[in-house]
């Protein structure tokens, strides 16, 4: 009960600092993810001519193909 009560404590003082950290880490993971996937799923003209081509004919007249 004790460690309980000391636990909401030290969160009710540090409540702006922990999440400032929270918000710090959120935003640079988030950036890192956007990051990569911006690297790793760059498509050249050719490959994204091909992937609209196949989105289209799979779902023409919105029927699943």
């Amino acid at each position: 009960m004790f460690g309980a009560l000391l636990i909401l404590c030290f969160i009710e003082v540090n409540t702006k600092q922990l999440r400032d950290h929270f918000q710090f880490a959120y935003q640079l993971g988030r950036d890192d993810g956007e990051n990569l996937a911006r690297f790793q799923y760059q498509l050249t003209d050719e490959q994204m001519r091909y992937e609209c081509e196949r989105l289209h004919w799979e779902t023409l007249d919105g029927m699943p193909r």
